[in-house]
């Protein structure tokens, strides 16, 4: 029997060294593929249909067992934070070379950002 090179346990997927890059390249896999089916049907649904989306498909699986990604290299890390700016400049409707940047200094820390910007945004759109 030969050794397996990854496993899953309850959603992660594990290598031998523990490096969780094999768990963070399929999770942004799966988030960028959800990311281009909701730009497709973004102008249909709504702003905040959209929102909701990406609060549920996306942000979802960025933060189960984020626990588990805790004391990671940041060059591990950094495909699951382009996923989320991804989501923020589809959520926010940014053009291709609008950053986002400027949205999570706004924010705080950006695990937070996603949220309170996305509440703020929501806000500015109703009271227009």
């Amino acid at each position: 029997m030969q050794p397996a090179a990854a496993v899953r346990d309850l959603g992660l997927l594990l290598d031998r060294e523990l490096s969780m890059k094999q768990h963070v390249i399929k999770v942004a896999a799966i988030c960028y593929y959800h990311l281009r089916r909701l730009r497709q049907t973004r102008r249909r649904v709504g702003i905040e249909v959209t929102m909701r989306l990406v609060l549920a498909l996306i942000m979802s699986r960025i933060d189960y067992c984020n626990s588990a990604l805790a004391g990671l290299p940041q060059t591990t890390i950094a495909s699951l934070q382009r996923v989320q700016n991804a989501a923020a400049s589809l959520v926010f409707e940014l053009g291709p070379k609008e950053h986002v940047t400027p949205i999570e200094s706004a924010g705080g820390s950006s695990s937070s950002c996603a949220v309170q910007c996305t509440r703020s945004f929501v806000a500015t759109r109703r009271s227009t």
